[in-house]
């Protein structure tokens, strides 16, 4: 896979080539795309927030993506991948709530295992004097 750097003086002023940004083929269709900047220590910080929302509260995606900087630029697509990405984007919005409904729902559930009775699951690491089952270990 060839890399290629733009500058921003090619973004703003739509320099692409007529050939795809995936395969090389020739494309007379362009899409309009965000690109996310992600840089330096304020960049990390939403990094870690976008990890802690694909784990654990999807929403936090949202949020972290709206206050990165980004560039909206028109890039090169061949018919087939121009296809594919509008039905990746489709598929991505009508995921995102079956995804944030599935990430809360463990969630609730990993937290109510812990909070209610012995210990099972996830937190049975969190007494060592619990062995297989939850069945309490005595002491000799």
């Amino acid at each position: 896979m060839a890399n290629v750097h733009v500058t921003s003086y090619e973004i703003e002023r739509d320099r692409f080539p007529p050939v795809c940004v995936r395969c090389g083929a020739a494309a007379e269709d362009r899409a309009v795309q965000s690109l996310y900047i992600v840089d330096g220590w304020w960049g990390a910080f939403q990094l870690l927030g976008l990890l802690f929302g694909v784990f654990f509260f999807p929403p936090l995606i949202r949020i972290v993506t709206r206050y990165t900087r980004s560039v909206s630029v028109r890039l090169p697509y061949c018919p087939p991948h121009h296809a594919e990405l509008d039905r990746g984007e489709r598929l991505g919005k009508r995921l995102f709530p079956i995804w944030t409904t599935a990430a809360l729902v463990a969630d609730g559930l990993t937290i109510a295992d812990c909070l209610t009775g012995p210990p099972i699951g996830v937190c049975l690491t969190c007494s060592p004097k619990l062995g297989p089952g939850g069945m309490r270990v005595s002491d000799p």
